[in-house]
This record gives structure tokens, sequence and C-alpha cells, in this order.
């Protein structure tokens, strides 16, 4: 069997579902794959193993935008599974003006769409709207319901009942205001070409995960149910959300995602590369 390491940022719905439903449904072991999970958060991007896959493919774009030369060979997510959940006097985006908002940490992904979303509306973030950084969905949950924040970005390791149970509102979904692959199976360029079985073997089996996503429902929820990633009182929402967020086939069209890689890299003042398609190695013709 072939070890491989898989790199998360987010032990959620959003990074996890199909490397659970892979391995559940037995498509690692068809491949002759051992894969294991290594949470990336407390590892800096520089000190991470140069053969490691990782999962988050927002991270990855950062990372390329920066200088580093990665390859994105699938995509599940689409468009990123984050939402804006605000208390009922807030109607709006316009509403949060001087009012803060609690969201990631600077570093992470989710915190920049946040500001790309305010900017939009017209606001100068961290000004105009002051933004409260918090690390996990637990911490800027408890900011909403104590009233330090009038709206807080949580992630899909809360799903959207979940958080609409507790009476907050959503305002909005991240993914209706900006498309970008956001998970998926990203890993190191040298790799890419030094160990392309491996590769293939990796984008095989999470291939064979969204065909049973889309469908196979009773296969999907034994996964979903055994993985820990939700409480199995919640299984039909999250069977619902990744079948709505998650491609069919790993591939997506260019035009789908270039425009918010320059929506990133404008927001980051960074360059894009010259070959904008240099990243993803799924692109759909057509």
């Amino acid at each position: 069997m072939k070890r491989v390491q898989l790199g998360f940022k987010a032990f959620d719905l959003h990074e996890l579902a199909c490397h659970f439903v892979a391995e559940t449904a037995g498509f690692y072991a068809e491949r002759g794959l051992h894969v294991s999970l290594l949470d990336t958060r407390p590892v800096p991007d520089s000190e991470l193993p140069q053969d490691l896959f990782s999962a988050a493919c927002g991270s990855a774009l950062f990372r390329w935008l920066r200088g580093e030369k990665l390859k994105v060979v699938l995509v599940a997510a689409e468009r990123p599974m984050f939402w804006l959940y605000a208390h009922s006097d807030v109607a709006g985006l316009g509403d949060l003006e001087g009012r803060p908002v609690a969201t990631y940490p600077d570093a992470a992904p989710p915190a920049q769409f946040l500001r790309i979303i305010l900017n939009d509306a017209g606001f100068q973030p961290g000004h105009e709207v002051p933004l409260i950084p918090e690390r996990d969905d637990r911490g800027r949950l408890q900011l909403l319901r104590s009233g330090q924040a009038a709206a807080a970005l949580i992630s899909s390791a809360m799903l959207p009942s979940q958080v609409e149970a507790l009476g907050f509102r959503q305002l909005l979904c991240v993914g209706d205001r900006l498309r970008l692959p956001t998970t998926g199976l990203a890993v190191g360029s040298d790799t890419f070409q030094r160990c392309p079985d491996t590769v293939d073997a990796m984008r095989d089996s999470h291939r064979s995960a969204l065909r049973l996503v889309h469908g196979d429902e009773p296969a999907l929820r034994r996964a979903l149910r055994d993985s820990g990633l939700v409480d199995v009182r919640h299984l039909d929402n999250a069977c619902e959300l990744i079948q709505e967020f998650f491609t069919t086939d790993g591939r997506v069209p260019a035009a789908g995602i270039l425009d918010g890689v320059r929506c990133i890299a404008d927001s980051l003042t960074l360059r894009i590369p010259a070959e904008q398609a240099e990243l993803y190695d799924c692109i759909r013709e057509g």
C-alpha cells in the first residue's frame, strides 16, 4: 500500500467529505492507497511535507500567488462554503456599518473572502465595519450570542440549520458572491511531476467519491455518519449541502474560476503568474 498524507485546514464537510467518502467506500484501498490525515493549521506552509496532498484549495491559491509551485488536480467545492449570520435587526450588509463582525484570523482565506464582499458593498473592512478575528466557529458564535458582534462568518462545521435554530438569520452565503475552487486536491509541483501514479490514484479516488456524492445517497449518508463530521440528526442537511456545492467530476470550466483568481489577487495586491491556469490541472474544456 502506498502511504499518503492528506492535509486539511478545517475538520468539516467542506474540506473532508470527499476523503471520508473515498475511505468508507473503499476507493483508496482499490487503488492501493493508505491515506492518513494531517492537521496543517499549526504548521507554517514553509514547513509542510513536500509530498503532502492538501484538501485546502483556497489556501493553495494564496500560496501559489505568493510564489509556491503547486497544482490543484481536482476540485470538490467550486465555491466557498461559508455563511454570514446576524442578529434579527440586521436586514442586510448596509446595516453592518459601525458594527463589529466576527471573522477568521487575517491569514485564513475566509477572512479575505469577507473583506472582498464588504469592499464590494462599499465598505472599508476593519474601519467602517470593525472586524474581530476568532479562530473557530465556536468562538465566533459566542461573540454573536453575547452581542459583542452583530454578525459572524461561520463554516460548514456548523450547518445552516443549526445556526438558524439558535435564532440567527443568514445574511448571505459567500459562495453566492464569490466563485472560486476552495476544496479538492492540491499537491506540490515536484510531487505532481515525480509521482504521477500516486497523483492519479488520489485524483481517481476522489472522482469516484464525487460520483457517489451525486449518485448514491444511502452510501453518502453512511460515509458522513461514520466520519464524525456531522451529527446524525443533521445528515439530510449535510447531504443537500455537499450535493449543491460539489462538482460531479472534479473539473471546472476556466471561465468559472479565473475571475475569482483575479479577484483574490487584486485583494491581496499580488500579481497573477503569466499562465493564469497553471495552478489548475482540472480545467474542463468548453
